[in-house]
């Protein structure tokens, strides 16, 4: 028979939605005691001088996120980093790149330094202001690929985080020569994640200097204000509720069974809220 409307315009309406990937760079050539207008700083202080972005975390944690790039659910960030010294002796000392959506809620892929002075690299999720949610609980996710190893002050390293809508991954290699240091990936499946954002950095206890930003992200279809977007293993896909000339509202619930007995997570639309999506 012939194709079900509200497939073909819910087709329609994605093909839309996907846009080409937005470029950022920053070099960070423009000295002056506040960071180059491509940043926005969430708090600290961020001065540039000589191609590096500098920022020393003595009070707290200090964010700073990419001013034009989307909250994304697909993006690629590389940024060079070097720790200079330490700035608090006590507890952790943390800096690295992160996927930010607020202080409670990113990943972050970094340096670190324990009390006991022993350094390493690690990547971990705040989710709800629970740092490590990833790690154990209800929330935790599926992982591969880790690797860890030690750091040096004054050695610069070559930092990525790359998100897509399965997972994400980071990777530390040596910025001379290359070897990958450390590395991570995890994977969304059905468990709640901090699964968008938008690249930064951030720093607590260390002076840290980055240098050659560079980000590739893609823009995120939005679900309407008020709608809660379903996830799934395999993805999401959206069900127009509404009857249509020639639809068959009898088969929603078989479309919502079969889409989630594929690993799809199912969102119901009426047209109304179909029209309101970005």
């Amino acid at each position: 028979g012939p194709m079900n409307p509200r497939i073909l315009i819910l087709a329609a309406v994605f093909a839309a939605a996907s846009a080409a990937p937005l470029s950022f760079s920053d070099d960070f050539t423009v000295s002056g005691p506040r960071p180059s207008d491509a940043l926005e700083l969430s708090s600290g202080a961020f001065p540039v001088s000589g191609g590096k972005l500098s920022v020393r975390a003595d009070r707290g944690g200090a964010f700073a996120v990419f001013r034009e790039a989307p909250e994304s659910e697909t993006l690629d960030c590389t940024f060079r980093a070097t720790i200079v010294e330490r700035l608090n002796p006590a507890g952790y000392a943390t800096a690295g790149i992160m996927v930010y959506q607020d202080a409670a809620n990113h990943w972050r892929l970094q340096f670190a330094e324990g009390p006991d002075k022993k350094r390493y690299f690690e990547m971990g999720e705040t989710l709800a202001g629970v740092w490590q949610a990833h790690s154990s609980g209800p929330d935790k996710l599926r992982s591969a690929e880790i690797l860890s190893s030690t750091w040096e002050y004054g050695r610069e390293y070559a930092m990525k985080i790359v998100l897509s809508t399965n997972g994400i991954y980071g990777e530390v290699s040596e910025a001379e020569g290359g070897k990958i240091v450390a590395r991570a990936r995890y994977f969304w499946d059905s468990a709640h994640a901090v699964s968008m954002g938008r690249p930064g950095v951030t720093a607590n206890g260390f002076t840290a200097q980055f240098a050659a930003a560079r980000v590739t992200a893609e823009n995120s279809p939005t679900a309407p204000a008020g709608i809660a977007v379903e996830n799934g293993k395999s993805g999401r896909c959206a069900i127009l509720s509404a009857d249509l000339p020639g639809g068959d509202s009898p088969r929603i619930p078989v479309l919502s069974k079969a889409a989630r007995g594929a690993g799809f997570g199912v969102t119901l639309l009426s047209c109304d809220e179909l029209s309101r999506a970005k």
